[in-house]
């Protein structure tokens, strides 16, 4: 047999002390470093769903902080798509302004379980498929970023031909002259 020596009961005492502080401290560290991490994501929803060449195309884009922390310094970003015309960026908090052709949404701090949102307005100028993509970040440590991006395509159609009043105009005039040629015929008839 092995004479090995025992622990005493206050060397186990202190080790289970040291032991549970280390722990406590462990898990403190891992409890602190969770506590400053603040998930964003965006969501983005279309009105219409297709729109005509020329018509307006609103983007509204919602953040949401998922939490634990607040997220300081968020800022929306959205590359306006070829072949639409930036009109207008309106934020429910903060500001939004068109640099080239990014608006760029400062939206200050978000709280935990806020859910600002953003109004992005284009005029599409040719038919096809209108991609928009959005993207959400903050100075604050985002554990998952997959959430942080959304793209939202959108049908955009060739317009309903409309007349001018150039072209009705000249349509009254050929429609007159029918007329007068109509009666005029008419006329000519009924005298021989």
């Amino acid at each position: 047999m092995h004479n090995r020596p025992r622990a005493t009961r206050a060397q186990f005492g202190r080790f289970a002390t040291a032991f549970a502080l280390l722990a406590a401290f462990g898990l403190a560290v891992l409890h602190a470093q969770v506590a400053t991490d603040a998930d964003l994501r965006v969501t983005v929803v279309t009105s219409p769903g297709t729109v005509a060449v020329g018509g307006d195309l609103t983007y509204t884009a919602t953040i949401t902080n998922d939490g634990p922390a607040a997220a300081a310094g968020t800022v929306l970003t959205f590359p306006v798509p070829a072949g639409a015309t930036f009109v207008s960026a309106t934020a429910s908090q903060g500001s939004c302004a068109l640099t080239g052709t990014t608006v760029t949404c400062t939206l200050g701090t978000v709280a935990v379980g806020a859910t600002p949102t953003v109004a992005i307005v284009v005029r599409p100028g040719t038919a096809g498929t209108l991609a928009g993509s959005f993207g959400v970040a903050s100075t604050t440590n985002d554990p998952s970023l997959k959430n942080n991006t959304a793209i939202v395509a959108v049908t955009v159609v060739a317009p309903v031909p409309t007349m001018t009043e150039w072209a009705l105009m000249a349509l009254a005039t050929v429609l007159l002259a029918i007329g007068y040629w109509m009666v005029r015929r008419r006329n000519t008839l009924n005298v021989a």
